[in-house]
Parts: C-alpha cells; sequence; structure tokens
C-alpha cells in the first residue's frame, strides 16, 4: 500500500467514526487508536491531525471555553399497585389519601358496594359513606370531609356525624390549606365555611361574578387570608363553541370579601392546592383542541408557562413539588416545578373514574 492509499484508508475511517455528533468524545478517542494502528509514514500522521482537528467543534479544542455539559434529568421510578382500605393509602410525595369519590353514573354502571370513602385518622381505615352522597372532598390535614347532598353541602365531623350548611353545591369546594374552613363559589360571590361549627359567612363580589369566565371558582391562596378568581375579558366576544378564557384573577380578603388586587393568569386556577406555596406559581386548568383539559403550570411573575403536564388533576404539595392524576384515573404521577417526573405510581384498579383527595398524614 502506497502512501497516497494510506491517507485514503485513513480519512475514511475518520468519516466513519463521525456520524454521530451527540458522542465526539468518543469518537474522537476511537479515531486516535485507529491513527495510531495506522500510523506508518509521517505525511499520513500529518493528513490525520488536520482531517482530525476539521472534525472535531472549537469548543473540544479550547481547554479554557469547556463544551455545556446536559443537565441531569431526575430519575423516574414506578411504584407498583398496592391493596389498600386498612390503612392510609401512601401516593408519591409522602402524601395520603383522605377521600375517594364514588364513580359518576353517568360514566359506568356503578354496583353501590363502589360508594365514595372516606379516610378515618383514628382508626387508620377507609369507611363508605351512603350512595346518595354526589361527591366527597376530604380535608388535607384533619379528620373531616365535606359531602354534596341534593340540596346543600354538609360537613362530616370526626365523629363521624354530619352537619348540613345552607350553602348550595355548586363549582368543587376548596379546603383551606390548614383544613379548618371550606370555600365555596356562589352565584354571586363566596362563602366561608366553618368546619368545627358549621357556621357560614357570604361576600358578595358582583364585579367578578359577571365578569367570571365558564371555569368560574374561586381557590384558596396559601397563606389562607386570601382567595382568587378567574376574571375574563369582557369586551371579547363569547361563544358557544368554545370556553371562555381568563386574562386575570382578582385576589380578595377570605375575612371580608373586600378586593385587593388584580394580577395577570392567562387561565383558570385549577383544583385544590392549585397555588405553589410560595405563591409563585399556579396550576391553570388549560383546554386542548382535543377537548381535554390538561393542567399547566404558569409562573406568575415571568408570565411562562413552565410545563404543560397532561393531567385531569394536579395538586402542589408543601414542599414546592406537584401531584398529577391521570384522566382514566390509573395512575399518579410526582413532578418538580419544571414539569420533570420524579415518581410515577399505579393506582388501584377501583379509582377508575374517581375523584381522589389528598392530605398530609
Amino acid at each position: 500500500m502506497n502512501l497516497e492509499d494510506k491517507v485514503r484508508v485513513t480519512v475514511h475511517d475518520l468519516a466513519d467514526g463521525a456520524r454521530f455528533p451527540d458522542d465526539l468524545a468518543a469518537g474522537a478517542r476511537q479515531r486516535g487508536r485507529r491513527i495510531r494502528r495506522r500510523r506508518q509514514a509521517g505525511v499520513a500522521a500529518a493528513a490525520v491531525a488536520l482531517v482530525a482537528s476539521a472534525s472535531i467543534p472549537y469548543a473540544l479544542l479550547h481547554r479554557d471555553e469547556p463544551a455545556p455539559q446536559p443537565q441531569p434529568q431526575p430519575a423516574a421510578t414506578t411504584s407498583r399497585p398496592i391493596d389498600w382500605g386498612k390503612s392510609p393509602l401512601t401516593l408519591p410525595g409522602k402524601v395520603i389519601v383522605t377521600a375517594v369519590s364514588r364513580i359518576d353514573p353517568r360514566l359506568a354502571d356503578v354496583p353501590s358496594a363502589d360508594g365514595s370513602v372516606v379516610l378515618d385518622r383514628r382508626t387508620g381505615r377507609y369507611v363508605q359513606l351512603p350512595d346518595d352522597y354526589h361527591r366527597v372532598w376530604g380535608a388535607p390535614k384533619v379528620n373531616r370531609a365535606v359531602v354534596s347532598g341534593d340540596r346543600h353541602l354538609g360537613i362530616i365531623a370526626a365523629n363521624g356525624e354530619i352537619t348540613w350548611t345552607d350553602v348550595t353545591p355548586g363549582p368543587d369546594p376548596q379546603w383551606s390549606p390548614d383544613g379548618t374552613r371550606v370555600l365555596a363559589t356562589s352565584g354571586d360571590g363566596f362563602a366561608i365555611i366553618d368546619a368545627a361549627s358549621g357556621a357560614v359567612s357570604r361576600h358578595a363580589t358582583f364585579d367578578e361574578t359577571y365578569a367570571c369566565p365558564d371555569e368560574c371558582r374561586f381557590t384558596w391562596l396559601p397563606d389562607g387570608k386570601r382567595v382568587a378568581i378567574p376574571v375574563r375579558d369582557i369586551t371579547a366576544d363569547r361563544s358557544e363553541a368554545k370556553l371562555d378564557m381568563a386574562v386575570k384573577v382578582a385576589i380578595h380578603d377570605a375575612s371580608t370579601g373586600k378586593r385587593l388586587e388584580t394580577i395577570p393568569v392567562p387561565g383558570a386556577p385549577a383544583d385544590q392546592d392549585a397555588w405553589s406555596p410560595d405563591g409563585r406559581r399556579v396550576v391553570l386548568k388549560h383546554t386542548s383542541e382535543s377537548g381535554w383539559a390538561n393542567r399547566v403550570i404558569f409562573d406568575v411573575e415571568t408570565q411562562q408557562i413552565l410545563a404543560d403536564l397532561g393531567e385531569q388533576d394536579a395538586h402542589f404539595l408543601p414542599d414546592g413539588r406537584l401531584l398529577g392524576f391521570d384522566r382514566p384515573g390509573a395512575r399518579v404521577r410526582l413532578y418538580d416545578v419544571r414539569g420533570r417526573v420524579l415518581e410515577e405510581m399505579s393506582l388501584p384498579r377501583s379509582f377508575a373514574n374517581r375523584t381522589v383527595s389528598i392530605g398530609m398524614p
């Protein structure tokens, strides 16, 4: 083999080794080994060095300017479904299931045995409720729950007794962060129910109620002193073909009902625990073209959507992470604030098409 043939073979080997730009360092090491094996002439070695320098990016040739390293991704772990009923069911994020609502009879033919259940924290067992309660929402910290009857909301006390209020069921009621009060949205404002006594205080918010979008519901802010309601653009045309879009939220004092401020938020805060513990981020309900309503994480300070979780429900946890439930109720996932999956877990089959309440142990 003459010198020209040696150079041609060397260049051909280098071209074969440079097909994958995402592994340049490994490719360079392999090329070096081949070069040493084929280094039979000084001119050939010079040609190898020339081609190698042309193939490697500038950042790899200058050690004082190292190439940026990819950020490590959290490793997601999967938990197997477990039996439940005799002890509190623990989910990713070290939270527990406090209540499970019965299957919507419009979605499935449900036997009476598949009714709603509430965790009794004294015994650590789940207690089944009568089927005539349409929904149940477990409290996040104490041994209580709120149920929806035919005409009114009722508070289940620690001893199992129900105190019925004169508050009409509306959009999902929201437990305060400390589990002592229930926030209920009404046609002209909101009501606060004291869970221990059943006492109700009402506050009219006519301006916000008039400008409320289709997804109209008050949510607690994490301090437990303020509540928020979405507000649409009242100058925009309304259509039955699509949902109204919120452009801001109005913040009210939970004790007096007084409006404190408005902040720009392009959507309706969704679900219990919609706001992060520091109040900087919020889970919004986002309706896609397919008609499904996904949950997205919105940064209030930067006015940016951080992630589309693609979940049916999502809740901020006390440590700032999020817990999301998928649409059929088959799986739950733990997310960081950027929407990266940290852990996921299969739910028991009996959770399918049900609404799950969560709380702290």
